[in-house]
Parts: C-alpha cells; sequence; structure tokens
C-alpha cells in the first residue's frame, strides 16, 4: 500500500477579520508575548500573501494594528506571560541566565525581564535566595549530589557539576549543591513548600 500524503490546504486570504479570528483562536489555547505571536503569525502572512499575491506590507501592518488592539484589550500581555513564565521556570529549578534567554527568545524585552527579577528577589526578603532554590530544584530533579546514590555520587560527581553549570548556574553555588554530605543539610534552610 502506498502512503497517503495530506496535502496542505490552501492559505486563506488575509483580511482584518481573518487575522482576528485567527488570533483569537490562538490567544484562547496558549498565551505569549506580542513579539512572539507576530512571528508566529508573520509565517502564516506571508504564506498567504505568495499564494494570493497581496501586498506584504499592507498586510504586515494589519497584523500590526490586529496585535496592538489585542494589547490594548489586555488579551495580550508580555508582563503578565513573563510573571508566570518566570513562576514556572523557577518551580522547574531554572537559573537566573537561563530564565533570561528563553524569554527573550520569546521576544520578551530585557528591561522587562531585569524588572521582574528585582521583585522576585525584593519578594523573598529573609527568605533563601531564588536561585539558590532553583539550584537545590534542580540537583533534586536530576538527582544529582546529595540526591543520588551515594555508590555513583564520586564517579558523577564532575558530571552532574557541568550539567548544573551548562544550566546557568554559577561554578561556586553548583559545586555547593553537590559536595553537600546530605539532603538533610541543604533543605535545612529553605521555607515549607520550596
Amino acid at each position: 500500500m502506498e502512503p497517503t500524503h495530506r496535502q496542505r490546504k490552501a492559505p486563506k486570504r488575509i483580511t482584518e477579520s481573518y487575522l482576528r479570528n485567527l488570533l483569537n483562536w490562538y490567544l484562547e489555547r496558549w498565551d505569549a508575548p506580542k513579539k512572539h505571536v507576530r512571528r508566529l503569525m508573520m509565517q502564516r502572512v506571508r504564506r498567504a500573501v505568495a499564494y494570493h499575491e497581496q501586498d506584504l506590507a499592507e498586510c504586515t501592518e494589519l497584523l500590526d494594528k490586529t496585535l496592538d488592539r489585542l494589547e490594548e484589550l489586555g488579551v495580550i500581555d508580555d508582563r503578565r506571560w513573563a510573571e508566570n513564565a518566570l513562576r514556572s521556570m523557577r518551580g522547574r529549578g531554572k537559573s537566573t541566565r537561563f530564565i533570561r534567554q528563553a524569554m527573550g527568545a520569546k521576544g520578551v524585552s530585557s528591561s522587562l525581564v531585569a524588572e521582574l527579577l528585582e521583585e522576585e528577589r525584593e519578594d523573598r526578603g529573609e527568605e533563601p535566595d531564588a536561585e539558590w532554590v532553583a539550584c537545590i530544584r534542580y540537583a533534586k530533579k536530576r538527582r544529582f549530589g546529595p540526591f543520588r546514590r551515594p555508590d555513583q555520587r564520586e564517579d558523577r560527581r564532575d558530571k552532574d557539576l557541568a550539567s548544573m553549570v551548562r544550566n546557568g548556574f554559577n561554578y561556586g553555588m553548583a559545586r555547593k549543591v553537590v559536595d553537600t554530605p546530605d539532603q538533610e543539610t541543604l533543605l535545612a534552610d529553605l521555607p515549607l513548600g520550596w
């Protein structure tokens, strides 16, 4: 039997209502920063423009106008998305460097990321530094250092450190986590529900 290949449907002509419907469909499913949404939608616009021989500048302007309107209405909110992303990434044990790069790749301004990281630092008050907690979370998730079986710990030490450094944690902090003798010592200063 010959495999059947699904043919790609012809793109729809770019109109204001089509863009509005497409953006609403996308944003009902996924929250995303404005630049990221624009980048995704420009792929569709370019394909439709080439197929229907429309004016690219005119269609791009229409897309930008629609995105601006959605931003005014609060449907697209870079700050909201970045706050949620920061909370999620910290919960998964991501470093500040990783967070900056991931948000930059999504089109979030570096000034907004810096502002959110500063707010995070201020909100923590007496609690341990968010970077330190993220480093411990990452080690626990990957079973590095004191979270590793004792018979494998020494053999895997350098690889554990390298992985932590590649993921954006500074060497000194990574070494402190990996070289901590036991989990209890590492977790003693962390707040409940860390």
